[in-house]
């Protein structure tokens, strides 16, 4: 039983982190999108974080 309680500690840090990780990726993302203008004629950094959230979502399930 106490193996099977940090197990699920240790999934929820990893997914802590990745939560962590996708806002500071999806700053970065806008970041590159609006400030330097790259493909500014597009917002695709919506899609990408869309897809990424998608994927975050399926990990916080999964753990």
């Amino acid at each position: 039983m106490l193996e099977y309680a940090q197990n699920r500690v240790s999934q929820r840090k990893w997914l802590y982190q990745h939560i962590v990780i996708f806002a500071l990726g999806s700053v970065f993302l806008i970041l590159i999108n609006k400030i330097l203008k790259y493909g500014a004629a597009y917002d695709w950094y919506a899609w990408v974080m869309l897809l990424w959230g998608f994927l975050l979502a399926l990990h916080a399930i999964m753990s």
